[in-house]
């Protein structure tokens, strides 16, 4: 039976009750065998994981024209509602803003000068990052990752001595490929190709190139087998 394994953002969206994630996994379930990175729990743990980027020619035109003169639209919050409730943040009835750097950042702020959200408006995209989480929300989502090893029979896996030689392969020839994350989609991307699995990831567009890559010239390591969490449902779901 195959094993899948899946990368770090696949799960951040299986928390975010994305379905498309939530297929993907019940999929793998039934076709093989589900591997999570202990590499994945940990970086859990990264703010950055939960920000969420909007290009700015999806936002309202008159938005982005009061973004550019530094003016903040409170409409803004309305567009990123459902992440907000998927984030157990409860924003309160009176907001304050406060301008950080001119024309650029914003913090929203409750009436106990509590940060609430994080906006930023660069280079023609909106980010809208979201404050440290409390550390018990924080435990209750990775119980929530453990938990499908009873809902899936998932398997938590660490990394053995193998994933790391074959990260470190990955490293030395895509270090860039990888970009900011490149140590942690290594030790995934190594610990896939130790047990042979498919790595389900929505890096589909880097990871497809490593595996080319390998598939050409590093004929002495596992195939690496990539595949979206789409493609997983579409050839694997009974």
């Amino acid at each position: 039976m195959p094993g899948f394994l899946f990368d770090t953002n696949v799960l951040i969206n299986y928390l975010r009750h994305d379905s498309s994630a939530k297929n993907a996994i019940a999929a793998a379930s039934e076709a093989g065998h589900i591997f999570i990175s202990r590499i994945s729990i940990l970086e859990l743990w990264a703010p950055a994981k939960w920000k969420k980027k909007e290009k700015s020619e999806n936002l309202v035109p008159r938005w982005v024209r009061k973004l550019n003169e530094g003016e903040l639209p409170l409409g803004i919050i309305e567009l990123m509602e459902d992440n907000i409730e998927e984030h157990n943040i409860e924003l309160p009835f009176y907001l304050q803003v406060e301008v950080i750097k001119e024309n650029s950042y914003w913090v929203i702020m409750d009436e106990n000068q509590r940060t609430m959200l994080q906006i930023q408006h660069q280079n023609g995209t909106l980010t809208i990052g979201y404050p440290e989480k409390r550390r018990e929300e924080l435990e209750e989502e990775i119980k929530k990752i453990y938990d499908l090893r009873e809902e899936y029979n998932a398997k938590i896996i660490d990394v053995s001595r193998k994933a790391q030689e074959y990260a470190e392969v990955v490293l030395q020839h895509h270090y860039q490929t990888l970009g900011k994350n490149a140590v942690t989609d290594a030790l995934i991307i190594g610990s896939g190709l130790a047990r042979r699995a498919w790595l389900v990831t929505l890096e589909i567009r880097r990871w497809k190139t490593i595996a080319r890559d390998f598939g050409r010239h590093r004929a002495n390591l596992p195939r690496m087998k990539v595949i979206s969490p789409e493609q997983l449902v579409q050839e694997f779901a009974t």
